[in-house]
């Protein structure tokens, strides 16, 4: 109110009508108390309304974005073809781990009925061989040329599983009772020696008892 003047003279007006020595009733200053208290009450609302509010803050300039990359509908023909591919070689990968490795060197393997396997050091295969009338118990080799030594011989069924074997330094075994009594009639066996001094060198046959 200070820094207005018709605020001061307002106030001044009314300070001086309280100290005037006058009836304290009478309908004429009654009605000028209420006018001054209006004009005080109306002058005081316009300075109020005419009072600056406190600066607004400056909006913030919005960041321009440039158009959104749009995902393309029509991808590189290789995205497309990279899931297929690695899907691919894991099942190759998974199917060649079921397999031998190739670095590693075979063993020769039987041929049923064909005879024996010539080479260097293995034996050649004399009996039995191809169908027999009675269960075998005579087993014998040659040596095929190869000095004398120890050789190892088994006697299988046509699913590998071992019906006997033996470790002897002669070319010929006899089947003891035990195994013999494995042997049945209407089936085949497959029997190998092999020279315990170099492994590999081994020979097969195979034989059927007649039913």
């Amino acid at each position: 109110m200070q820094q207005c003047a018709r605020c001061r003279i307002e106030a001044d007006e009314l300070r001086e009508f309280f100290s005037e020595s006058r009836a304290a009733e009478g309908a004429s200053e009654g009605a000028e108390f209420e006018r001054l208290l209006a004009r005080l009450r109306e002058t005081l609302l316009s300075v109020a309304a005419r009072k600056p509010g406190p600066p607004a803050s400056p909006a913030l300039p919005r960041r321009s974005q440039g158009p959104r990359e749009q995902p393309s509908r029509h991808r590189a023909p290789w995205l497309l073809a990279l899931p297929a591919a690695l899907l691919l070689a894991v099942g190759l990968a998974l199917f060649l781990s079921g397999f031998p490795r190739t670095d590693a060197p075979p063993i020769p393997p039987l041929q049923p009925g064909s005879g024996a396997f010539r080479g260097e050091g293995r034996p050649h295969l004399l009996a039995p061989k191809g169908e027999q009338s009675s269960v075998p118990r005579h087993f014998s080799w040659e040596s095929g040329g190869s000095p004398a030594g120890a050789w190892t011989f088994r006697l299988e069924r046509v699913d590998g599983s071992l019906i006997w074997s033996a470790h002897t330094p002669d070319t010929s075994v006899l089947l003891p009772d035990s195994a013999a009594r494995e042997l049945h009639q209407g089936s085949r066996y497959v029997w190998s020696v092999e020279r315990a001094e170099q492994p590999g060198a081994r020979s097969g046959a195979s034989f059927s008892i007649q039913p």
